[in-house]
């Protein structure tokens, strides 16, 4: 537990440090979302997840998200074509402490929707690379922190990245 902590301290107070020399970007983000009450902002080739509360940051947490192209990184074909995670700017519109996939038939603890197409932020497997359909998955701890963090109406912005 002890080493648990220090991990989830030194992932929170080092992502400012993972995006050193990217300020500019994310400063404009924050300043254009500094009335937004919530803001997950989630960096697809960081494979990172910032929670922001009036801009100021409150987690950094590593996610996965969904697969580019329809190749999985350990090159099986994807039958389900591009199954990448949708950039944008969203909203939190569903909450869920248990949900099974009505596609995939897999569980989605602590599932927050972001699209009416199904993509959604829940817990996972994190192999550290993309490996989802096109959710944002989280590590179940930290996923948990993020579904009672996050209320119906907090922002999801996506980004490729803050270069």
């Amino acid at each position: 537990m002890f080493f648990r902590k220090i991990f989830v301290f030194l992932i929170v107070f080092s992502a400012p440090l993972l995006l050193f020399g990217k300020e500019s970007l994310l400063s404009s983000i924050l300043n254009e979302e500094k009335e937004t009450p919530k803001l997950i902002l989630v960096i697809i080739d960081e494979q990172i997840m910032m929670g922001y509360e009036y801009g100021k940051l409150k987690f950094s947490y590593s996610i996965s998200s969904g697969v580019e192209e329809g190749l999985s990184p350990d090159h099986v074909l994807n039958d389900l074509g591009d199954c990448s995670t949708p950039r944008g700017r969203f909203s939190v519109f569903y909450k869920s402490e248990y949900h099974i996939s009505s596609i995939y038939g897999d569980p989605m603890p602590w599932m927050l929707a972001f699209t009416r197409r199904g993509h959604c932020i829940h817990g996972g497997e994190l192999p550290g690379y993309p490996a989802s359909h096109g959710c944002v998955r989280l590590a179940g701890e930290n996923a948990e922190r993020v579904f009672y963090w996050a209320d119906i109406g907090t922002v999801v912005l996506i980004v490729d990245s803050l270069k």
